[in-house]
């Protein structure tokens, strides 16, 4: 006996699809569901940060390469894309912040926009060429010029502490002795007193606590060798070797002053 083989048809009369193409088409749309997509168009970036955006990206499949040091969290998108393009859109988010993507290979890598160089000034090929470069001159709103300055020391005031007076390889610490190592000084032999500027010893008044002492020397008539003045009590020893005060004019070499120590 023969076979007979029935058929369903449709009331157009069309044979209705077997289970091969129906199987393709539930593949196909499976398939679907699970491929990634392109990053929203119109999702709003303005305010959110970069990392966000660029982890969406990252999410969405684009293979997307950054450093966390070179973008970091403070990071904002300034002005909304307009771009629809995934890359253009984030080369827009990026640029105010001086960086750009860059693809290398299978990924994209955020990186910083390069300043292009500065133009350097054309150099002639040879010197045979007949090319001579020329500067312009430049114009300079001000040039000062000064002279280097001097100042001559004249000073006519000093002062010698006790400490220093006790110091000096003097004969028995002598207070007025020690106005010998100052300036326009001088002194001969054994002799304490001192002569200011070519002046008589005469010529040099010597104060205790504002009182004018008229002859304050030991041994006077032999060289005046030691003063009267013990080191230990003053606290040192002021000298004008010229140019002193007014009311020191009664003498015309010089002033020692003398305070005794508080």
């Amino acid at each position: 006996m023969g076979r007979t083989v029935v058929r369903s048809t449709l009331s157009s009369g069309k044979t209705t699809p077997g289970p091969h193409l129906a199987g393709l088409v539930l593949l196909l749309c499976l398939a679907a569901g699970f491929l990634p997509g392109p990053l929203a168009a119109d999702t709003a970036w303005q305010g959110r940060s970069l990392v966000s955006v660029l982890n969406e990206a990252r999410a969405s499949g684009l293979p997307l390469v950054y450093s966390s040091s070179l973008v970091s969290d403070t990071l904002i998108v300034e002005t909304e894309p307009r771009s629809g393009d995934p890359i253009r859109r984030l080369n827009e988010a990026l640029e105010p912040h001086g960086l750009v993507l860059r693809g290398s290979g299978d990924a994209w890598y955020v990186v910083r926009i390069e300043q292009p160089p500065e133009a350097a000034m054309p150099i002639p090929e040879s010197a045979d060429s007949g090319e001579i470069a020329e500067l312009e001159p430049l114009e300079l709103e001000e040039l000062s010029i000064s002279a280097s300055r001097y100042v001559l020391f004249t000073n006519s005031q000093f002062f010698i502490d006790q400490r220093a007076i006790q110091a000096l390889p003097d004969l028995g610490e002598d207070p007025v002795r020690s106005a010998h190592r100052l300036p326009g000084s001088a002194a001969g032999g054994l002799s304490s007193r001192s002569h200011f500027r070519g002046g008589e010893h005469n010529e040099t008044a010597i104060y205790l606590n504002g009182l004018k002492l008229l002859d304050p020397f030991h041994i006077r008539d032999y060289h005046s060798i030691f003063s009267s003045i013990d080191a230990r009590a003053i606290a040192g020893v002021e000298a004008y070797t010229g140019g002193f005060p007014a009311h020191f004019g009664d003498q015309m070499s010089g002033v020692l002053l003398l305070d005794t120590r508080l």
